[in-house]
């Protein structure tokens, strides 16, 4: 046995090895234990898609029952004046079932920003952004037998922050913010 030096460096070599696989792999099963703390949830983006789904069905509910209603009262507006009057009719009725349906003012006022502040709703009058803000008259139109109605950008933001696991709440929040808008085109004649 003259040079045995070769045999215990590859047996060192085996050993190192085995214990730093051993490392990283204890290393990996303690962050895979915490990631959850420092993951951001995405539940609460679903749940405003969700409310946004449920409020425009809401709305377009709320147009075609306005169109009907203005339809069987005042008829196809033909001229200028009928147009503005069926116009102003439709957004009395309109904007009253909007403010009528809990659902859609909750929807409305929650998490709103305005020209880049958080509202404060105790401070905002939320009727008048409806009417003035949201659901402009200038953006209504009717063009032959069609009303053109355009709800303008709803800005909506909030914090999504990662839930706690094990009593421990390692977070890194997420400033999330939800622009939406949407136009309807529907046919006056024949109502609903």
């Amino acid at each position: 046995m003259k040079n045995n030096r070769g045999q215990i460096f590859a047996l060192y070599l085996f050993l190192l090895t085995i214990a730093m696989c051993t490392l990283v792999l204890s290393l990996y099963l303690v962050q895979q234990k915490n990631a959850r703390n420092s993951l951001v949830s995405p539940l609460e983006v679903l749940k405003l898609r969700n409310d946004l789904a449920i409020f425009e069905l809401l709305e377009e509910e709320a147009v075609e029952d306005s169109i009907g209603e203005v339809f069987q009262s005042n008829g196809l507006p033909k001229t200028d004046s009928n147009r503005e009057e069926f116009i102003l009719a439709f957004r009395s009725s309109f904007l009253q079932k909007i403010k009528s349906e809990p659902k859609m003012m909750n929807f409305l006022s929650e998490n709103l920003v305005v020209n880049g502040e958080k509202v404060n709703l105790k401070l905002f009058n939320i009727d008048k952004f409806i009417e003035n803000g949201i659901y402009k008259k200038s953006e209504n139109t009717i063009e032959g037998n069609k009303i053109l109605i355009k709800r303008g950008k709803v800005i909506k933001t909030m914090p999504l922050e990662a839930e706690e696991v094990f009593g421990a709440k390692i977070s890194f929040p997420v400033e999330f913010s939800f622009e939406f808008e949407k136009s309807y085109e529907k046919e006056i004649s024949g109502g609903i």
